[in-house]
């Protein structure tokens, strides 16, 4: 049986130096993309992150359904 990548997710770890907040979006050939949210304790509070977070959600589950109209 041969091998097959259905599913990926790639995150950065979290550095003393680089971004505070980092994204990482990564595609699969099947059409999935995946993204990965890291931030650094401390860099930023935890609240904005979530907040953050959240928001890119909603935003790109209304980019989503303005795609399949």
């Amino acid at each position: 049986e041969n091998w097959r990548i259905e599913d990926m997710y790639f995150s950065q770890d979290d550095r003393y130096v680089g971004a505070a907040l980092k994204l990482n979006v990564i595609g699969s050939p099947n059409g999935n993309v995946n993204i990965a949210m890291t931030w650094g304790e401390g860099a930023v509070a935890d609240e904005f992150a979530e907040s953050f977070l959240q928001k890119l959600e909603v935003s790109l589950a209304e980019l989503s359904d303005q795609s399949n109209l």
